[in-house]
């Protein structure tokens, strides 16, 4: 069977070589195809996207992880203070490493202010160690 198309048919058809009638499904194959290329496109765009969220989220934290700086704790005040602070990212502020500065020889003849910083460290630590055991991750 032959057909005879106008110029504007073949304009339309002959270059894709799909004819009208004729059971070509080439061109719906091709959408197809593009279409699953766009959502993989997507896909690796939203994911960028979340990741430079993340990477600009994490910024803005004030925790102080093990290799990023000693918390030195001289003054109950001052550091309860430094604890208190909430950290934009994962609220109660951490701090791994904490040194404490303490007047007296032994831990039973310490100063009455030293006793009261041991006990706010050692309070400190008792809630994250919570933090940690009730199951929030907690990034770095």
């Amino acid at each position: 069977m032959v057909r005879l198309f106008s110029g504007k048919h073949r304009e339309l058809y002959g270059k894709s070589g799909f004819e009208p009638g004729a059971g070509n499904l080439g061109g719906t194959e091709a959408m197809s195809g593009k279409l699953s290329s766009l959502r993989r496109r997507l896909a690796k765009v939203e994911q960028a996207a979340a990741q430079a969220a993340e990477r600009e989220k994490l910024t803005r934290c004030i925790c102080k992880f093990k290799g990023q700086g000693c918390t030195i704790a001289v003054d109950r005040e001052e550091f309860e203070a430094e604890i208190n602070r909430p950290c934009p990212v994962h609220g109660l502020r951490i701090l791994e490493e904490i040194m404490i500065v303490v007047s007296g020889e032994t831990e039973e003849n310490l100063t009455e202010e030293s006793t009261k910083l041991v006990q706010s460290v050692r309070a400190y630590r008792l809630r994250l160690s919570q933090l940690h055991q009730s199951g929030d991750k907690v990034e770095k």
